[in-house]
């Protein structure tokens, strides 16, 4: 192929076949691969013309690393967009297409066609949210692969005995979170075999328990950190956006994946609500528009947003007019801005994007709203995934706690 003269589009089109006939999905090739390339292509085709010229490529990339060092772009993106220079370049002088970031239903547990059936027929019908089914999924693919090392091929041919100790021998080398996964999957599994008269050992017996996974105690964003982080956000056409995206996380509580894909049908300014559909549990949400936020979402649509037939929300301030890529870009944009206010982070310390999240369930808390009402604003299906927030209301935590003032004291120990 190198020989060839082949256009920039034409090879892009044959990298993403070979892709395609690899297994990446439709999902994955037009919403993380494919605006890439087109990236690439554009530039390629208003700098050097159509027919491929990999020092194009190279030229490129070497203005991204220029982009990413005045931190003009995220570290994610300009991870992507340099990987796929290089693998596109790779192409055009191997024809072989590789990624080093496959597609993140990639399992190393791989099972039969009729097994994967029953596992897609069994998501479909719980109606599972996207990361939902990606953990059922690498549950149950573990457990026929297990099954398959006993001799068996479908679960008509298991026994309670062998799922009994497929549980017994995940609990020796997983996490209680983990664990948590398996048998709950592995319980709605069996009962979905049963409920559907699918031919099975019913195994919802030594199912039935529940296996509770550790909670640490995260961060969240305080009320001065989240000051001098709208402090240093200036007012150009980024500054305004960014602001519009951090007020509404704040005062609604959304998740950044829900930012990034909302569309503008999902403001009801009448109303004064936004409704979105949840990535993580695929529930609709709706939740109010805060004055502060309005106000910020109003002047990035009028003012900012690029007039154009995109149905997102938001979108990228530079040409290519584009929707934002994925949640990281929020988190990096969040992260910078973090920076910019020298707020020191430090790693796993809960004070990311998602410290919004549990900043805005604190003021709920503190406020004394009851716990329902704070697992219904932030759209978690039950209250016990909205437990978590419980500790970070160290007001009404102190006055659970026992007084130890009347307990005589021996010997000072207690001093």
């Amino acid at each position: 192929m190198e020989n060839e003269n082949v256009t920039v589009n034409e090879l892009i089109a044959r990298f993403v076949k070979v892709l395609r006939d690899g297994g990446y999905s439709e999902r994955t090739l037009w919403s993380n691969i494919y605006p890439q390339l087109r990236t690439i292509a554009i530039y390629h085709e208003a700098e050097s013309g159509l027919i491929y010229n990999p020092e194009t490529v190279i030229k490129f990339a070497e203005l991204q690393e220029e982009r990413y060092n005045r931190e003009e772009i995220s570290k994610t993106y300009y991870t992507k967009i340099i990987n796929y220079c290089h693998r596109l370049n790779e192409f055009y002088v191997t024809g072989v297409a590789r990624l080093q970031n496959p597609r993140k239903d990639h399992t190393n547990y791989v099972i039969d066609e009729d097994n994967e059936a029953l596992i897609d027929q069994f998501v479909l019908f719980k109606g599972y949210g996207y990361k939902s089914a990606h953990d059922a999924r690498w549950v149950l693919r573990r457990y026929f692969c297990y099954i398959k090392k006993n001799g068996h091929t479908s679960v008509l041919e298991t026994s309670i005995d062998e799922t009994r100790q497929f549980i017994l021998d995940m609990a020796s080398e997983m996490k209680p979170a983990s664990m948590h996964n398996i048998v709950l999957y592995m319980r709605h599994f069996y009962t979905y075999l049963k409920e559907n008269d699918i031919p099975a050992p019913d195994c919802r017996a030594i199912l039935n328990y529940s296996v509770y996974r550790d909670m640490p105690i995260q961060g969240y964003i305080t009320d001065d950190e989240f000051e001098r982080i709208m402090f240093v956000i200036d007012d150009s056409d980024r500054g305004i956006r960014n602001r519009a995206m951090i007020l509404l996380a704040a005062t609604t509580g959304l998740r950044a994946c829900d930012i990034v894909h909302m569309k503008l049908r999902d403001v009801n300014w009448t109303k004064g609500e936004i409704t979105v559909l949840q990535k993580k549990t695929g529930n609709t949400l709706v939740v109010p528009i805060i004055r502060s936020a309005g106000d910020a979402l109003m002047d990035y649509i009028l003012n900012v947003r690029p007039k154009c037939d995109l149905e997102e929300l938001f979108l990228t301030c530079q040409p290519p007019t584009r929707p934002l890529a994925d949640a990281s870009v929020i988190t990096s944009m969040f992260l910078y801005y973090q920076k910019k206010a020298n707020i020191e982070r430090k790693p796993f310390d809960g004070k990311g994007f998602h410290g919004l999240r549990r900043r805005l369930a604190k003021k709920l808390l503190v406020s004394g709203e009851p716990l329902t009402t704070v697992a219904q604003v932030l759209g978690h299906n039950s209250l016990g995934s909205a437990r978590q927030y419980l500790a970070l209301d160290t007001s009404n935590i102190r006055e659970c706690a026992i007084n130890l003032s009347l307990i005589p004291v021996e010997r000072r120990c207690l001093q």
